[in-house]
């Protein structure tokens, strides 16, 4: 019998709260003025890696190395495991509210202490 392709698995949970909590950070850092695509430029060069990784990391639909992940975390100003935290990271922007992650009232907020 021959190996399954994964295709047929939805991703990880965890991919998910990554790729959420990425999104929601990004666009805190680099989206204010910029568009999506742009902000995402700007995390893959402060991370040293491409965009089309960053733009794989958001999407949750592929999982993302270790080392990566690290190097996005630091050029976000977060610790890598923060990342992880479902719920640690609520998008309070207008941009985020466009894209459906939060309601606008402004700022960034920690949703749960660590």
């Amino acid at each position: 019998m021959g190996r399954r392709a994964k295709t047929h698995l939805p991703p990880a949970r965890c991919q998910a709260v990554i790729a959420h909590n990425l999104r929601i950070l990004v666009l805190q850092k680099w989206g204010a003025d910029r568009s999506v695509t742009a902000a995402f430029k700007m995390l893959a060069e402060a991370a040293q890696t491409t965009l089309s990784q960053v733009q794989r990391a958001t999407s949750g639909a592929n999982a993302i190395g270790v080392d990566t992940l690290e190097r996005m975390a630091d050029a976000l100003g977060v610790r890598a495991s923060d990342l992880l935290v479902d719920g640690a990271f609520v998008a309070r922007t207008p941009l985020a509210e466009s894209l459906g992650m939060g309601n606008a009232t402004g700022g960034l907020h920690r949703g749960r202490s660590q």
